[in-house]
């Protein structure tokens, strides 16, 4: 059917398991932020960029995207209106920027998992998985760099996925889909 159907017991126990497998890579990074964080001052450059326009996010001031050299923006601020409220939580400090890059590569990494698993079979699910593991193990450092070349990356992989699963008759699949891809095509062209 198009509609995830009622979840078992068992079967949310399971999702619960796929879910904390698929961000374990990331909890020691959570943790260095949480107990050392990041230096009001320590960023710079994009980055420093980036701060400054998710500090706006509050007054209304954040329209577009990251500005470039070269006289244009990236298309949209959903990527700093994802990391404001972690910003306002850690001020004023610069951890709130890269908890929300934390955040986006945790959801990343769990929804297309979970869809896998509510609609295809525990195989299928233990696949993509596996492929996301991988990736951490290769890539982990960029899954929380929130410099807007390198966040795109996760969520990008996971909206494919879920997206297939939407193609497959997953519909329940589409509102993670939706969020992941605004974010991915917000953030970087």
């Amino acid at each position: 059917s198009s509609i995830a159907p009622p979840l078992s017991r068992a079967l949310r126990i399971e999702l619960l398991c796929f879910a904390l497998v698929a961000v374990l890579p990331l909890v020691p990074y959570l943790t260095l932020l949480l107990l050392d964080g990041v230096p009001r001052y320590g960023i710079y450059a994009d980055l420093a960029l980036m701060e400054h326009e998710i500090r706006h996010v509050w007054s209304g001031e954040t329209l577009l995207g990251l500005g470039s050299r070269f006289r244009w923006h990236h298309p949209g601020p959903a990527l700093f209106y994802v990391c404001a409220p972690f910003e306002a939580l850690f001020r004023p400090s610069s951890t709130g920027m890269y908890v929300g890059t934390w955040v986006i590569a945790a959801l990343s990494a769990i929804a297309p998992v979970v869809a896998t698993r509510i609609h295809a079979t525990r195989a299928h699910a233990i696949g993509v998985l596996l492929v996301y593991l991988a990736w951490f193990a290769a890539f982990g450092n960029l899954a929380v760099n929130p410099w807007v070349r390198t966040v795109v990356v996760l969520p990008f992989l996971s909206y494919v996925v879920l997206m297939a699963v939407f193609a497959r008759g997953g519909t329940f699949a589409l509102l993670p889909a939706a969020i992941l891809g605004t974010v991915v095509t917000h953030t970087h062209v």
